[in-house]
C-alpha cells in the first residue's frame, strides 16, 4: 500500500502478500491452507471462508484463514 496526496494504492501491497497483507487471492490462501484451489473456490462460494471483492478480485482475509487454520472445526469443514 502506498500513500500519495491522499491516495492509497492497494494494487502495490499485493506484491508483498507474503509479508503480511491483509487481504489474499484465493490461490495463495489455499496453499497457506494446504488445500486446492478448487476447494478454496467452493469454501468461498459456500460461505464458509469469508471474502471480499474488489472489482473483479476475489480476496480473502489473512485473519480468516489463520482461524481456519487454527479452528479445532478445521478437520469438520465439510462441502455439500
Amino acid at each position: 500500500m502506498h500513500h500519495r496526496d491522499g491516495v492509497i494504492n492497494l494494487d502495490e501491497g499485493a506484491s508483498r502478500r507474503r509479508d503480511g497483507s491483509l487481504l489474499l487471492p484465493v490461490p495463495e490462501a489455499a496453499r497457506l491452507l494446504g488445500i486446492g484451489t478448487t476447494l478454496c473456490w467452493e469454501m468461498v462460494h459456500g460461505g464458509q471462508l469469508p471474502s471480499v471483492r474488489l472489482g473483479r478480485r476475489v480476496l480473502i482475509p489473512r485473519i480468516a484463514v489463520e482461524r481456519l487454520a487454527h479452528s479445532d472445526e478445521t478437520s469438520t469443514v465439510q462441502m455439500g
